[in-house]
């Protein structure tokens, strides 16, 4: 499973929530046309376990490798900090985003918003 853009959120029970946008890869085909893509979420106390919990739901490997952007609500930015978190994703997952973004919420709907606009810089929406 190819994962095109991620979220993450902070909520009151100090739990972390990662969304992902993914699609699953075509097994043949000649390529063309639109993949539809789907939205899983998953808490944790970290990043990485709610990843595990993520991972969990699917049968097949999530693979980061094709990641666009990765979204910071701003609650996760003032209560907690994204220090762990831009580790996680920027250093040991070994992929080099072009995008990360605050936002005051994550909603499902976000991802296409945010992969429709997506520029090379931070940005703040």
């Amino acid at each position: 499973m190819i994962v095109v853009a991620t979220g993450l959120d902070y909520h009151d029970e100090e739990e972390i929530e990662v969304s992902i946008e993914a699609k699953i890869p075509e097994e043949e085909g000649d390529g063309e046309g639109e993949q539809q893509t789907f939205v899983q979420s998953a808490t944790g106390k970290t990043t990485a376990e709610a990843i595990s919990h993520l991972q969990r739901k699917f049968p097949i490997r999530i693979f980061f490798g094709h990641n666009q952007v990765v979204v910071f609500s701003e609650q996760l930015v003032r209560e907690k900090g994204i220090k762990d978190e831009l580790v996680y994703f920027f250093h040991f997952q070994k992929h080099v985003y072009e995008t990360a973004f605050l936002s005051q919420q994550i909603k499902q709907k976000i991802f296409q918003v945010v992969l429709k606009k997506k520029t090379n810089s931070y940005s703040y929406f």
